[in-house]
C-alpha cells in the first residue's frame, strides 16, 4: 500500500473513533469493511445536520470499490436503520450536480429528488425519503 493512501485511512479511522455525533445525536457515519479482507474501504451513515435540523445520508467509498454496489448497500441499510431504530421521519441525501454516480445510488435506493442548490463548493441536488416511502 502507498504511503500516502495508509496516511488517509489512519486518518480517517481516528475521525471516526473521535465523531462526537454519537455522543451528541445518538448516531452518525459508520465505517465501511471489507468483508473479505477486513480492510477499510471508506465510511456510509446518517449525520444531524444542525444548520437545518435535517438528517443526511452521507458516503464516501475508495475508487477500488466503485461500481460494485457497496455504496447502495450501505446507504439502504442506514435508511433502514434510521426509519426502523432510531424513528426518524425524513432524511435527504445530497449530492453535486456532475457526481452522476452519487445519484445514482441515492435514485436505486428509492430516494426522490427535492431540490437543488448552489453554495461555494458548487451546484447540488437534495434528494429525500419518508419513512412511510421505505416500507
Amino acid at each position: 500500500m502507498r504511503q500516502s493512501i495508509k496516511i488517509i485511512i489512519e486518518t480517517k479511522r481516528f475521525n471516526l473513533r473521535e465523531y462526537s455525533d454519537y455522543k451528541i445525536f445518538g448516531f452518525g457515519r459508520w465505517a465501511v469493511i471489507n468483508k473479505t479482507t477486513n480492510d477499510f474501504i471508506g465510511w456510509c451513515g446518517l449525520k444531524f445536520c444542525t444548520s437545518n435540523s435535517e438528517v443526511d445520508l452521507g458516503f464516501r467509498i475508495f475508487k477500488d470499490y466503485w461500481n460494485s454496489g457497496i455504496a447502495a448497500e450501505t446507504s439502504k441499510a442506514c435508511l433502514e436503520y434510521g426509519f426502523t431504530k432510531l424513528n426518524i421521519n425524513r432524511i435527504v441525501g445530497r449530492a453535486r450536480i456532475e457526481n452522476l454516480s452519487s445519484i445514482r445510488v441515492l435514485e436505486k435506493i428509492g430516494m426522490r429528488f427535492f431540490s437543488g442548490f448552489t453554495d461555494s463548493n458548487g451546484e447540488w441536488c437534495v434528494y429525500e425519503m419518508y419513512k412511510n416511502d421505505f416500507f
